[in-house]
């Protein structure tokens, strides 16, 4: 049933704009994303072309999304290339929700590199840019990280900044997975400051 439904998606977004990368097709594979169906959105974004495609926006949308599948399906991309651009794109026209994307899935991936400072001052860079857009589960995912890192960098006092900063963006979410990740992560927080949670 599940690959009958991705197939649909796929022939729609194939049949419906073409080969070529559109807006409207992106939007459906964010959306598959924002779905967690990682898969059908690895798939549908295969099937597309971006050779023909000269609108700097549909390219900067696709390469953030490429590079964000890779991200969620546990690949690290061999450079940077996709994500800069869409890092400079975004830079360039102020689109605060889609910087703070780019900048949190290169932070992420460099970080998984090895180059610990480096992936931190990405992530400090989504964190800033999240101030002004309404995702609640993305600063909150943002704030978890920064929060682990800092806990796993020895900066148990940081950590519980960022803890908290995380559980009031997932309260404010209403996601109550996010909200359960993000109190658990708290609860080892003050464990690593022999505090007592009450």
């Amino acid at each position: 049933m599940k690959k009958l439904f991705i197939l649909l998606i796929f022939a729609s977004v194939v049949w419906g704009c073409g080969k070529n990368a559109t807006h409207k097709n992106l939007e459906t594979i964010d959306s598959l994303i924002g779905k967690d169906l990682i898969d059908s959105a690895k798939t549908v974004i295969g099937g597309l072309s971006i050779e023909d495609v000269d609108d700097k926006s549909v390219l900067a949308y696709y390469n953030m999304l490429s590079y964000q599948i890779e991200f969620r399906l546990g690949n690290i991309p061999e450079n940077d290339s996709l994500i800069n651009y869409s890092i400079d794109y975004y830079k360039a026209r102020n689109d605060k929700e889609k910087l703070t994307r780019s900048y949190y899935y290169k932070g992420r991936i460099v970080y998984k590199r090895g180059l610990l400072k480096e992936g931190v001052v990405y992530l400090k860079e989504a964190e800033e840019y999240s101030k002004d857009i309404d995702d609640y589960v993305l600063k909150s995912r943002i704030e978890n990280i920064l929060a682990n890192w800092n806990l796993y960098g020895g900066e148990s006092v940081l950590a519980l900044v960022h803890g908290k900063q995380a559980v009031k963006y997932a309260e404010l979410s209403d996601d109550k997975e996010r909200l359960l990740y993000s109190l658990t992560s708290l609860m080892v927080i003050y464990e690593s400051l022999d505090m007592d949670v009450l």
